[in-house]
């Protein structure tokens, strides 16, 4: 995997799988991003371009890489991408999916590290 070049990752979200979305503790998922379930070894800062499936409905955005998560016994190992310059449609379907599953929560000076706020 070349440093410089962006990732590209596709996701679906769904009511059940690993895949999900993260917010703050303050709970706004604009605020927030995806959390991808993935074994790659993607590391921190890398730049990614996002295809995400949500609600038979498809957003792409181009991001960073905010934190990574190694697998528990519990818990599926992955990567955590923030939000980036998502439309108020794209935003709309998010949060409804949002309300169908609950996100993830991380804690806030993650994301905003993350997203240079």
């Amino acid at each position: 995997m070349h440093p410089d070049r962006t990732i590209a990752i596709d996701v679906a979200l769904t009511l059940e799988g690993d895949s999900c979305l993260f917010a703050g503790i303050s709970g706004e998922i604009s605020r927030g991003g995806v959390f991808v379930a993935t074994y790659q070894p993607i590391p921190v800062g890398r730049r990614v371009r996002v295809q995400l499936c949500v609600l038979e409905w498809d957003v792409e955005f181009e991001s960073c890489v905010s934190w990574r998560r190694e697998a528990t016994e519990a818990c599926a190992p992955g990567i955590g991408v923030t939000f980036q310059n998502l439309d108020d449609a794209a935003l709309d379907r998010i949060r409804r999916f949002g309300r169908l599953r609950p996100p993830l929560y991380v804690d806030d000076e993650i994301v905003i590290v993350a997203k240079g706020i």
